[in-house]
């Protein structure tokens, strides 16, 4: 009841995003409150839908999203984040752990987001808090660990049956978001709609098994930082498998075993889908009337154009020239 007449608080009106997207970009741009660089990493065109509603105290958020993809940023700045598999049968690691159909992901303090998902269709819930309606909570339901509960971060593996009770409750919220809007934008209905997110989440929670175990760094992990910090220095350069070998200090061997571990892919695909992802951003985003498509290209390290077209239409279902086109006549209509 106390979390229902909190209405003397100042609180700004409730926000709802409800978009399908078929621009990779457009979707790291349209999730609020996130900071998001998000590359694709498998073939295939580009699909997403985001559903995202939030508060002072709460920002929700359920998306899927098409194909593999590897997903940098932050989440909420001052807010406490949590992540939840929507599809269980989704492939998910995160911050470098395999992520089970029963885990509850828990931000750590000030974490940024390192994410991959793989083989095809990706669905994932996340819900972010206020430490004070955490709290607010905590006390509402007279938890004993009330500390352990907000301390919580890290991969949780929680009992299945409760896992599957808190997916089912987030599907029927999302579903209501999507269709009772107006009812969900009454004062009284969105606390009670905080209050049920914070309780749910948290009753999981209290529930937990054991946490996952702590993977200590091996060479893979400090070779594929050494890699991403080289790339993000020099992202347009044609690396070659050889390079960040020499980079990392480690064999090709190993290599290929730390980026199939990790991403999926090999190096060779991932260098190939990085550069390739450079230019689509740059086709996007540069002056439609000034911007060609082969002095972009040769900025990134294709030197073949027939070879360098076949591999962009292969991996983002478009010629570079529909790219082009479409920031075109995006200018035309503005």
């Amino acid at each position: 009841a106390k979390l229902l007449l909190k209405s003397a608080k100042m609180q700004p009106n409730p926000f709802l995003i409800r978009h399908h997207f078929d621009d990779i970009d457009d979707f790291s741009q349209t999730a609020r409150a996130w900071n998001l660089n998000i590359d694709q990493l498998e073939r295939g065109k580009f699909k997403a839908d985001l559903l995202q509603f939030g508060t002072r105290d709460v920002v929700i958020a359920h998306a899927d999203f098409y194909p593999g993809t590897y997903q940098r940023g932050e989440p909420p700045a001052g807010l406490k984040t949590f992540a939840i598999l929507a599809d269980p049968l989704c492939h998910l690691t995160w911050r470098r752990k395999k992520i089970p159909a029963n885990a509850v992901m828990a931000f750590p303090p000030d974490a940024e987001l390192d994410a991959v998902s793989q083989r095809g269709k990706f669905e994932i819930f996340t819900l972010s808090f206020t430490d004070e309606l955490l709290a607010d909570v905590c006390q509402s339901l007279g938890f004993r660990e009330e500390k352990k509960l907000l301390n919580t971060k890290g991969v949780i593996a929680v009992k299945a049956q409760v896992m599957n009770e808190l997916r089912l409750f987030l599907h029927q919220i999302s579903s209501e978001l999507r269709e009772r809007m107006v009812k969900i934008k009454i004062l009284p209905r969105t606390y009670e709609l905080e209050f049920n997110l914070a309780r749910n989440l948290l009753t999981a929670l209290s529930c937990s098994q054991e946490k996952m175990p702590r993977r200590h760094l091996r060479t893979r992990d400090i070779a594929l930082k050494r890699v991403e910090d080289y790339l993000e220095a020099f992202p347009n350069l044609p690396h070659t498998v050889r390079d960040i070998c020499r980079v990392a200090s480690v064999s090709e061997r190993t290599m290929e075993y730390a980026f199939r571990e990790r991403l999926g892919i090999s190096p060779k695909s991932y260098l190939l889908a990085k550069r390739l992802n450079g230019v689509r951003r740059e086709l996007k985003n540069g002056d439609p009337v000034s911007t060609t498509i082969t002095n972009l290209a040769t900025q990134w390290g294709f030197w073949h154009m027939g070879q360098f077209a076949k591999d962009y239409r292969k991996f983002f279902g478009e010629l570079p020239s529909e790219t082009i086109g479409k920031k075109k006549l995006k200018s035309q209509r503005v």
